[in-house]
């Protein structure tokens, strides 16, 4: 049966969709259904697309330049707050951080300082309440202030009648609950 069906032409895959580019001074341009071209429209649209999808993907190119340069800057300014935090907690005098002073970081620039200290119920134990003027960013924006609290263990910093009176207020504390835990 089949066998004496009749058989189709068949063309080539290849010639049937070949995309040929003709010369403008071509004669024999066709304006069949099946040639094969791009209107000037179409070549615009695609042209308008590429163009804005270039644009977008340029800024969000440069979103993450701008966000990655902030958390670098973030991160120094960190870290030399952690460094005047280093120098002002290493000065040993009394009087010297009570008075305050100033600090020069390699990046910021000078940052101002100064300290409140106040002695706790423990002997040699201060509370120092420490606030620190930041210098301006060069991209703008005011001087600002950051306040940190530190408990501070400095022998030698409260007079020794002071350092006594405390340390026998400790004694009694402990005393008194020693004997509330043993009664109860």
């Amino acid at each position: 049966m089949e066998a004496n069906r009749p058989r189709m032409p068949c063309t080539p895959l290849k010639n049937r969709y070949r995309i040929t580019l003709k010369s403008a001074n071509n004669k024999n341009r066709s304006n069949s259904p099946n040639s094969v071209a791009f209107t000037l429209v179409e070549v615009l649209v695609a042209l308008a697309i590429f163009g804005m999808a270039v644009v977008v993907l340029g800024s969000a190119y440069v979103n993450v330049l701008t966000s990655y340069e902030s958390i670098r800057r973030d991160q120094v300014r960190e870290q030399e707050m952690e460094f005047v935090f280093f120098r002002i907690l290493s000065v040993q005098v009394r009087e010297q951080f009570e008075q305050g002073g100033t600090v020069e970081t390699l990046h910021s620039g000078t940052f101002d300082w100064e300290a409140r200290l106040e002695q706790t119920a423990v002997a040699d134990l201060f509370r120092a309440e420490i606030t620190v003027g930041i210098p301006p960013i060069a991209s703008g924006g005011g001087r600002r202030e950051v306040t940190e609290t530190f408990i501070l263990f400095r022998p030698g910093w409260e007079e020794a009648s002071e350092r006594d009176r405390l340390r026998q207020e400790s004694r009694e504390r402990l005393v008194e609950s020693r004997e509330a835990y043993e009664r109860g």
